[in-house]
């Protein structure tokens, strides 16, 4: 994938007595009967050569040995930044729901609802999401641009790529708003207020 494909000649192998390299497809299963019947029938047909032989996968396993431990290194970070990310959720509501306890339960005395607090702390916390959105999109993208020109054959960016994953962050984000809201207004207004 790194370098242009070259041109190939393919031809008949039955017109020419030149046989360097066979391509063979085998079934699933059981890997070594199919390379006993391989090894007779190349026996029977060039035995002065010998059957040496390497598997598909192990050989791109290993020209691409640098890809798989960057996709696994991408993975394991991925999973870490999205735990500090909902981390770092959980403690800016946790604080902002324990500097407006009063708040809160002055809002309920007044006759707000539960929707209408958790709105009020979505309201909060959804422009800092928006913001961090606007530079880690386009910040993500130069920069799987810039590595995905190493490559020859590439795939192209797509919107999804980027749409997706934020829509699950901001639906997950709501979710820790919404539980962390709920819990708190559902509380007495009396006692928030007494506590205070």
């Amino acid at each position: 994938m790194h370098f242009p494909i070259g041109p190939m000649l393919w031809f008949n192998i039955k017109n020419s007595n030149v046989y360097r390299y066979f391509s063979i497809r085998l079934k699933p299963g059981n890997v070594g009967v199919s390379l006993n019947h391989l090894t007779t029938a190349w026996k029977q047909i060039l035995p002065t050569a010998p059957f040496d032989y390497t598997f598909m996968d192990a050989k791109l396993a290993q020209q691409y040995r640098t890809e798989m431990q960057l996709k696994h290194a991408g993975t394991v970070a991925t999973i870490l930044a999205m735990i500090i990310v909902l981390l770092g959720i959980v403690g800016l509501v946790s604080h902002n729901l324990q500097k407006r306890v009063k708040e809160i339960g002055i809002r309920k005395v007044l006759g707000a609802s539960v929707r209408q607090i958790i709105y009020l702390f979505i309201h909060d916390v959804y422009p800092l999401f928006l913001l961090a959105a606007c530079i880690a999109v386009p910040t993500s993208y130069w920069l799987m641009k810039k590595w995905l020109t190493n490559y020859y054959i590439r795939t192209e960016l797509e919107a999804s790529t980027f749409i997706i994953p934020l829509l699950v962050l901001g639906g997950i984000t709501l979710f820790i708003i919404a539980l962390q809201t709920i819990k708190t207004a559902l509380n007495k207004p009396v006692d928030a207020l007494r506590s205070e």
